[in-house]
């Protein structure tokens, strides 16, 4: 073999692998273009799935604020509400029941005149009795009657006055101790405390107008 012949050789080898390498190169050039083409469209993926799993996440966290806001107006709504109908229900009783204080007020008040009233009226009756049996005696049977009964309705007024003062303690004390005691119990003792006005004054009355009568009857 020539010279030439093993040149020609060398050179013909020397193209065939650089056009073997040429070929690789571009084949791994390929590959690799096309490798990160893949790895961008994944990539774009998985940021559009991302970006959209937020968005629906925050659609979803708007909408569970919307609902508990609307539940906490609704349940604040129903307290208010509730709340006025018990002040509503209070304000009623507390009306109610200082109309009842007011009534039994009165009636004991009443109670106390007409006992006084007919407590008087025992004392006209004696006095008039007593007059057709000492009209001889006229003048000083009617000095005597007249300071007798004077001191009678004197000590009548007194003592209506003493229950009346005593009374409007017992109330005023009631009616301060209604906030602690509740509407209830302070009724209850309004109630007590005007009955037991009515019995007292009514017997104290009756004491004071038969100790009156019996004086004035020891003059005949």
């Amino acid at each position: 073999m020539t010279r030439a012949s093993l040149e020609s050789l060398s050179h013909e080898a020397r193209a065939a692998v650089s056009g073997s390498a040429e070929a690789a190169s571009s084949s791994v050039q390929l590959a690799a273009e096309k490798a990160g083409a893949e790895l961008q469209s994944t990539w774009q993926k998985m940021e559009d799935s991302f970006k959209s799993s937020a968005a629906d996440r925050q659609s979803q966290l708007a909408n569970l604020a919307s609902v508990s806001l609307e539940k906490l107006e609704q349940r604040s709504d129903a307290l208010f509400n509730g709340f006025e109908d018990y002040r509503s229900q209070l304000l009623q009783a507390v009306q109610a029941q200082s109309a009842t204080v007011s009534e039994n007020a009165d009636e004991a008040v009443n109670s106390v005149r007409r006992a006084a009233g007919e407590a008087v009226t025992a004392l006209q009756l004696t006095r008039a009795e007593m007059e057709a049996g000492f009209e001889a005696d006229a003048a000083e049977y009617q000095k005597r009657l007249m300071e007798l009964a004077s001191s009678g309705l004197e000590g009548l007024e007194r003592k209506s006055g003493v229950l009346l003062e005593g009374f409007q303690g017992q109330l005023e004390g009631t009616v301060k101790g209604m906030q602690q005691k509740g509407v209830t119990e302070a009724a209850d003792q309004i109630h007590k405390i005007a009955a037991d006005l009515e019995a007292h004054s009514t017997r104290q009355l009756q004491l004071q107008g038969d100790a009156t009568i019996h004086k004035v009857s020891e003059t005949r």
